[in-house]
């Protein structure tokens, strides 16, 4: 979460700044920013990836289930 407020986490538009990668979403080619990445990939929210997200039962539950599984 501190890296998504810092927009410090690996985008493809920060990967292309750290390391020379390609900036694209990788979806749609479009600007790989956060925002785009977790909410404005036209191509992701019409195959439904934003709504599997949500339907996740708790996004906040499925966060911590990954933290603790690489403790």
């Amino acid at each position: 979460i501190v890296g998504a407020t810092y927009d410090v986490l690996p985008t493809p538009q920060n990967l292309s700044q750290w390391v020379g990668e390609d900036g694209s979403c990788k979806l749609c080619m479009g600007v790989g920013s956060l925002k785009h990445i977790l909410s404005g990939c036209k191509t992701s929210l019409t195959h439904g990836c934003y709504t599997w997200r949500q339907n996740r039962n708790n996004l906040s539950k499925f966060i911590m289930r990954i933290i603790l599984t690489r403790r």
